[in-house]
């Protein structure tokens, strides 16, 4: 009897997990990519039953009103590249822990009951000093590194705070887009 309650228990679980990362960006020493498949530079949001117009709609007006955020380019119902300015994005623990910002591009590509969101271009610097960069990996003079030149992680919590960024991100892009044709007032 425990082994037959087991089964359904462990594939919960899994469609759960697989469907939590499948949303989700994963800080590695090469980059931005999907928790779920690392060998993907983007994630999928998923909005079943809607059209890649009211996707596109929907979006166009999120990325609208998000703080410090730019349309550079767009195609009606299938592509968005915007630009963001995010401020604190993370701290770097040194003898005083120094403020991150981040400048990024990301792109939207629209499809029938999906979008594909991918970030193109990711900057990180020094609030105080924009030539002090923070980097995936390696390190330079003047740069702060997430993982060592080994890939091995050093600052597990910048790591934390940069996919919790984009994780909120996704997130709430995601609702926007599963609220596709709801009224102008509700994000």
């Amino acid at each position: 009897m425990k082994k037959l309650f087991f089964l359904p228990l462990c594939i919960a679980i899994t469609v759960f997990c697989t469907k939590s990362f499948a949303q989700s960006y994963a800080v590695t020493p090469t980059g931005l990519k999907d928790a779920g498949d690392t060998a993907k530079t983007f994630i999928v949001l998923k909005a079943d039953g809607k059209t890649a117009k009211e996707l596109y709609e929907s979006a166009l007006k999120y990325i609208t009103k998000m703080p410090h955020a730019a349309v550079q380019a767009k195609t009606e119902a299938d592509f968005i590249r915007f630009d963001v300015t995010a401020d604190g994005i993370t701290k770097v623990k040194q003898i005083v822990k120094i403020p991150i910002d981040a400048k990024y591009t990301a792109e939207l590509t629209f499809k029938d009951g999906k979008v594909k969101f991918e970030v193109t271009a990711l900057d990180m610097f020094n609030a105080n000093n924009d030539k002090v960069k923070l980097v995936f990996a390696g390190s330079n003079n003047g740069q702060y590194a997430i993982y060592n030149k080994d890939g091995e992680l050093k600052r597990d919590d910048a790591k934390d705070d940069i996919e919790t960024y984009f994780k909120n991100i996704s997130t709430q892009l995601t609702q926007a887009l599963v609220n596709a044709g709801a009224s102008k007032n509700d994000f």
